[in-house]
């Protein structure tokens, strides 16, 4: 979005460094395939978060400026207090308290906003799924939830009859024991 700005800060005098790390889908959707080809156009550097986000601008933007992305792996926010630790047994068995659920019980985590573009609706659908074959099982997702694909999410849960396997923990920026547990 912000490069439909971005002709105007060139023009005033502006560096601009610019982070892209959303797929050809979601820039199609938002109608911004003008804004990010002139962000490209303009900007002095464009990183982008994987190589399948460069693939997918270089349909937008001129053959120059797909060759000058630059593509850096983005990462955790934060540094976990585990690491280094070999011994997980702590955070495991706290997440697992902490969800209410078995001490042995396998844990999918994903931390992000849980929208359509993020893919909350498939991961249900697969949740489901894995849950209804393997008792054991349990999704978890750290991050506000969108309203609205939350219903159709919930149905496909309670369609499969998993809902004490799947878990929207809402926002919780203490994510240790979630990705050591």
């Amino acid at each position: 979005v912000s490069g439909r700005k971005a002709r105007d800060f060139s023009e005033a005098g502006f560096r601009i460094v610019a982070l892209v790390h959303e797929l050809p889908g979601v820039l199609k959707q938002y109608h911004l395939e003008r804004a990010v080809a002139d962000l490209c156009r303009v900007a002095d550097h464009v990183v982008v978060g994987s190589e399948a986000v460069r693939k997918g601008l270089a349909s937008f933007v001129s053959e120059s400026d797909a060759a000058q992305l630059i593509v850096r792996p983005q990462g955790l926010f934060t540094r976990s207090r585990y690491r280094g630790s070999r011994d997980r047994r702590s955070p495991r068995l706290r997440l697992r308290e902490k969800l209410g659920i078995a001490h042995e019980a396998r844990v999918v985590l994903t931390v992000g906003y849980a929208d359509a573009r993020k893919g909350v609706d498939l991961l249900a659908e697969v949740a489901a799924s894995a849950c209804q074959r393997l008792d054991e099982l349990h999704f978890v997702w750290v991050g506000h939830r969108d309203v609205a694909i939350q219903r159709d999410v919930e149905n496909t849960i309670r369609a499969a009859g998993v809902e004490a396997h799947i878990h929207f923990v809402g926002l919780d920026f203490d994510t240790d024991d979630y990705y050591a547990g």
